[in-house]
């Protein structure tokens, strides 16, 4: 359908170091099909004089090599894909996150995500930092400045979580999700968690290779209502018990 007198300019985020770049002015027009041959993040915004420019508009695109294309799993599968970032630093990285949980017993990278959001990502740990399994801090976001809630595995909703990743200290993989089942199970709080088949692709195609084994996705120890349900802390809270957060 064409629309007078507006163009329509992208942002064609192939790398981390274009990520954060919102299509402006300067920003290329829309005016032929656009070749994707990596995984890519498009963001498209609409120009029309006399108004103020539209929304920013996004899409995310993967591009599957053969070797993935029939991978199945009996847990969820996690994506995180960082768009040729390769490793994820200690500061801040932006990302896309796909979750896809098992259906009749089994998930397949090939269906349709049940979550899809951009997100932020970073090196989590001190003694594990710089071990080959990363463990990744992950916050979901709307955008650059807004969080964004989200509820995996019917997890009650939030923007925050950590995706820990059993290794050296852990061969066994749950020791530490299964403590905090019993907890749970004991009627007190311990965080969520859920076992998960994590993928991190960060060289443009996602493959077997991208495999980075077992994880698990877990709550982030944080105040609030369906997490550590103390009272928030006020600026003014410098004495007992205020100070306690509750």
């Amino acid at each position: 359908m064409a629309v007078p007198n507006n163009e329509y300019r992208l942002a064609r985020l192939s790398d981390r170091l274009r990520f954060r770049k919102e299509p402006t002015l300067a920003s290329p027009v829309y005016s032929l099909p656009i070749e994707i041959t990596n995984s890519m993040l498009i963001k498209a915004r609409s120009f029309d004089p006399g108004f103020l420019p539209s929304p920013v508009a996004a899409g995310t695109y993967l591009i599957l090599t053969p070797d993935v294309m029939n991978f199945t799993s009996d847990l969820p599968i996690v994506l995180v894909d960082n768009f040729g970032a390769r490793s994820v630093p200690e500061s801040l990285q932006q990302a896309v996150i796909a979750i896809y949980e098992p259906v009749y017993g089994r998930s397949s990278i090939v269906s349709a995500p049940d979550i899809l959001t951009r997100a932020t990502i970073k090196d989590r740990g001190s003694s594990t930092a710089g071990q080959p399994k990363q463990n990744l801090a992950v916050e979901t976001i709307e955008d650059e400045t807004r969080a964004r809630n989200s509820a995996p595995f019917d997890m009650p909703a939030e923007s925050d979580w950590i995706l820990y990743a059993p290794l050296e200290w852990d061969r066994a993989l749950f020791r530490n999700p299964f403590i905090y089942q019993l907890s749970n199970e004991m009627g007190r709080y311990a965080v969520r968690t859920r076992l998960v088949e994590v993928f991190l692709n960060g060289s443009g195609s996602l493959g077997r290779a991208d495999c980075n084994g077992v994880y698990v996705w877990m709550e982030k120890l944080k105040q609030g209502s369906n997490r550590i349900n103390v009272a928030a802390l006020e600026p003014n809270d410098t004495k007992p018990p205020e100070v306690t957060g509750g």
